[in-house]
Parts: C-alpha cells; structure tokens; sequence
C-alpha cells in the first residue's frame, strides 16, 4: 500500500541512538523513584523531549498518565477528522484545533519537511506539538523493563511521524490531483483532455472508468469527485480488503520503532501486555461462560437467551478479522519480519549483523509461546458471513506476501556473513 511502501524508505537506524539514549534516561526514572509513585513533579521529563526532538525533529511534551495504567498514547494534531489514519471512533469525535489555523497560516503541509532515510521532519512538521504520555503501570504492575517502554515510547512517536509522512503525501497529491483537473478544463480539445487524464492516472497510479464520458463534462467537480474516488480506491484497497487499513497506523507505529533499534524489545514488551490483559479480567478466559452458566440458572434460562441472541447480532455485525490492532501473534511476526528486513543492507558491520540475527532468534521464541485468540462470536461470524471470510483470506494473503519478502533465509545468510 502507498503508505507503507512510503515507509520502507525509513533506512534502519543501526546506531539506534534515539532508542538508546530513551533507554538510559528510562534507566534513570527507575533509578529515581524506586518503589515510589511516579510523579511529573519529582522529575524532569522535558529530557524526553529534548532527546525525541533532537534525534527526529518531532515536538512532544512527554509525562505520566495516572489515568491510563498499563499502557501509553501519543495525541496526534486534529487537522481533520477524516484524515486516512483516524478509525471510526477518531472521525466520531475528532475535529479541527490549533492545528489546522498553524498549517494553514503558513502555507500548509509544503512548508513540512520530510526526511525518509533519517526518520526525520522538520520545518512546520517540527513546530506543532504531540503530547506524549506513558501510563504508570508501565513502570510497575506491567514489570516492564527500560528498554521496553523505550520501545512502547518509539512506537508512541511513529505515531507522530506517520501522520505527518501521510498530510505530506496527501498534500503533495492533491496539488497534482488540483493542477491536473485544471489543465483538463483548460484544454481545448478532448484529445488533449484525454492526453491529460492519461498522465494524471500514470502520476497517481489509478484507473479512471469512461474516460470518455468524463469528457463530456466541464466542471470541476465533476472531475474531483471522479478522480478522488479512483485515488481512495487504489490507496485503501490494494489488498481487496478494508482490514488490512484500519491496522495500517499500528503496523506503521511498529515499523518505525523496529526501524529505530527497538524491535525485540517492543516484542517483549507487546507479550508482556498481553500476559497482563488476560490476566486482568477476573476468572481469567472463562469468565464469559462462568458468568453465563450462574445468569442462565438464576433466571431460568432467561439470561441464556439473551446472551445467544446477543452472540449472534455481534456475530452478524461485528468485524472480527480488522480492527485497530493485529492479533497478538500476528503483531509479533510483523515485528520480526521487520528485523529480517533490516539483514538485507549490504553495508551492515559484523557485529549490528550480529545483533540483529541474536534479536530475531528472540522473537522467534516469543512468537512460539504467543497465540491469536479467537473468541466463539468470532468463529460464528466467519462461519456464517462470505464477507468476513473474505477478509480473512485477504489477510492470509496479505501475511503470506510479507512472509516472502522476509524470508528466514536472510537469517541464515546473515549468521554465515558473521561468522
């Protein structure tokens, strides 16, 4: 997808100093509260900030929620709510703030630079900030350890550099999608219409359906509309499959902190999240079917109707192979795949080839001990629903292409190279 292809142009950040530096200034956190509460007051973390911006251009205000216990969130700028990387629940209750008067004052999303091969941004990107907070839990009932909210914290910030790798692509495409539609109004004949559109469909990659027709027409609208829906189609279904899109901003997040050195430690510290989330809900995974079989004998089976004509609504409506995240396991692989992605540069010196093979051999044994979970609704849903299973093919397909392109293979070549 455009998105993501845009992202491999990240080069793997070897010296992996904005990750090692967020891991010893962790380290000091940890040293200094001990057994304490966290407390914003007690500690400076505006060294957080100073190490993120010098090392990405990126401008947080990073500090502790009490609020969120085992786990972090970065609060990207509202510019719009229908920007391609907000889900259902951002483009409900998103909106427009500081933001959007910044960008548009100085000439939107032109005046932003964007530096792919360095993970970097500057000029306007690098004047509009992204809070950036990592929950207390993180530092004691999760058992995480510095590392690994490093980790937590780079994805937090690919957050912040996804969006605006995104308005800047957006931006760039629709100053050719503008150009184009006037210089077809402008041109006087409908070949030279036609030479026209050919060009704006081989510059954004799309397919216009009747051309012909669309000539008949003068007004822009009329082409906007035309065009943008051939754009959204190209750019959100590459993969004939609508889940794939609604993960794409938390792949993103780990592609980049994997790309910043913090791989195996995001995978630890994603396995330990999940260990802690199964955990937290009383009576463990059984709990559903405890609580069903007590209302079901206290109310005579009232309850256990209920409880099945809810299972099959949610069955019949819900989306149980997209979502924001990847399931557990899946997550993972994306991780590690990612790590075998970064054996593939040439100029590698024995010991980063090194690491990085010792770090995938990690993964790899996480990955063993690490499940997708399926609930019964679930399986119901893809039982009885050809769309749901659908998407669960174009998922399989989708995994089994990234499967390709990391293939174990470079493991095995990078462990001979160290020898």
């Amino acid at each position: 997808m455009d998105f993501m292809a845009g992202l491999e142009a990240i080069a793997f950040q070897h010296d992996g100093l904005l990750f090692k530096e967020l891991t010893d200034e962790l380290t000091k956190v940890n040293a200094f509260f001990g057994n304490k509460k966290l407390n914003d007051k007690d500690y400076d973390f505006t060294a957080f900030d100073k190490i993120i911006f010098a090392r990405t251009g990126i401008l947080t205000k990073c500090g502790i929620d009490h609020d969120t216990p085992v786990n972090a969130y970065c609060i990207p700028p509202q510019l719009n709510k229908y920007h391609a990387f907000n889900d259902k629940l951002r483009q409900t209750y998103g909106g427009y703030g500081d933001a959007f008067a910044k960008m548009k004052a100085l000439n939107a999303a032109l005046t932003g630079l964007i530096d792919l091969p360095n993970a970097r941004i500057g000029g306007l990107f690098s004047e509009i900030l992204h809070p950036v907070a990592l929950g207390d839990g993180l530092f004691n009932e999760g058992k995480m350890e510095p590392d690994e909210v490093a980790a937590i914290l780079c994805h937090e910030l690919g957050h912040a550099f996804t969006f605006f790798e995104g308005l800047h692509y957006t931006s760039t495409t629709n100053l050719v999608l503008n150009a184009g539609i006037e210089a077809v109004l402008g041109a006087d004949t409908d070949v030279r219409k036609h030479a026209i559109l050919v060009d704006l469909e081989n510059s954004l990659s799309i397919n216009i359906d009747n051309v012909a027709d669309l000539l008949a027409y003068d007004k822009y609208e009329t082409y906007y509309i035309t065009i943008i829906d051939a754009y959204k189609k190209h750019l959100y279904s590459a993969m004939d499959s609508f889940s794939s899109d609604l993960s794409m901003s938390e792949q993103m997040a780990d592609m980049w902190a994997t790309r910043q050195g913090g791989g195996l430690a995001l995978a630890r510290a994603m396995t330990k999240l999940y260990k802690y989330n199964a955990g937290y809900v009383p009576f463990g995974r059984w709990n559903e079917t405890f609580e069903t079989l007590i209302g079901a004998i206290m109310t005579c089976g009232v309850s256990l109707i209920f409880k099945g004509l809810g299972m099959l609504l949610a069955a019949f409506f819900g989306d149980y192979v997209g979502g924001t995240y990847d399931a557990d396991k899946d997550r993972i692989i994306r991780i590690r795949n990612q790590m075998i992605t970064g054996l593939k540069r040439q100029d590698l010196e024995p010991k980063q080839r090194q690491d990085l093979v010792n770090g995938i051999k990690q993964v790899d044994e996480l990955i063993k001990t690490t499940k997708n979970e399926t609930t019964m609704v679930s399986k119901l849903a893809l039982a009885l629903r050809s769309s749901q299973r659908k998407q669960r093919s174009a998922k399989d397909l989708q995994q089994q292409l990234e499967a390709l392109l990391a293939n174990p293979l470079y493991v095995n070549v990078a462990q001979l190279k160290a020898l």
